[in-house]
């Protein structure tokens, strides 16, 4: 670099020290933002892991229209590489609780799946059992587990799950543009627990 072309450059950033404080205030965020990521990445990668291994998240998520048979499940156990597999069930429903259609900030009425599992499996987790055909294990944060058909868990999500899904409350199952019958034994349900789980 010529002697010249180097007073004008520096001519140029005393003309204007404003932008060159920016540009150089951005590259420097940008810099810091990227290394933050790239020296954290290994612990969220492994956190999520870690986490996905204790819970046994699904791998795959097969779905059909007209279901699956418990001999369809045994044949996908049969497949190469496939440790574990179980079957089960949900349906989209809109959801009333205490009576009242639920909806969101916006006044759209607010649809939920209910899905359904195996509370022995879920019990024995919780007691330190670990068991591998136990898929998409849930964890219990408040409450107690469902004892008849006509209790259930809800999800704790602070962004989807509405604010009136609390324990004690009665939430209603009513099916959108098709009815529910012969798809639930119950549409009526009290709140005794809530859950996390890794799906979601």
């Amino acid at each position: 670099m010529t002697k010249s072309l180097f007073r004008e450059m520096l001519r140029s950033i005393r003309r204007t020290k404003a932008r060159f404080i920016s540009l150089i205030a951005i590259v420097a965020l940008g810099i810091s933002f990227f290394a933050g990521i790239k020296a954290a990445y290994p612990d969220l990668h492994e956190t999520a892991v870690r986490y996905y291994q204790k819970n046994n998240l699904m791998d795959i998520w097969m779905v059909s229209t007209i279901g699956f048979t418990d001999k369809d499940v045994e044949q996908v156990k049969k497949v190469d590489g496939v440790q574990n597999a179980s079957g089960s069930k949900f349906v989209d429903t809109a959801v009333k609780v205490n009576g009242e259609l639920v909806s969101n900030a916006g006044g759209s009425q607010i649809i939920c799946r209910s899905y359904g599992f195996d509370v022995e499996k879920a019990k024995l987790f919780e007691a330190g059992t670990d068991d591998p055909s136990y898929i998409n294990r849930l964890t219990l944060l408040d409450g107690r587990y469902p004892e008849n058909e006509k209790e259930c868990l809800v999800d704790r999500n602070n962004v989807a799950t509405p604010r009136d899904f609390v324990i004690g409350n009665k939430i209603t199952l009513e099916g959108v543009e098709e009815s529910l019958e012969g798809k639930l034994g119950t549409t009526e349900f009290e709140i005794v627990g809530v859950i996390e789980t890794p799906r979601y």
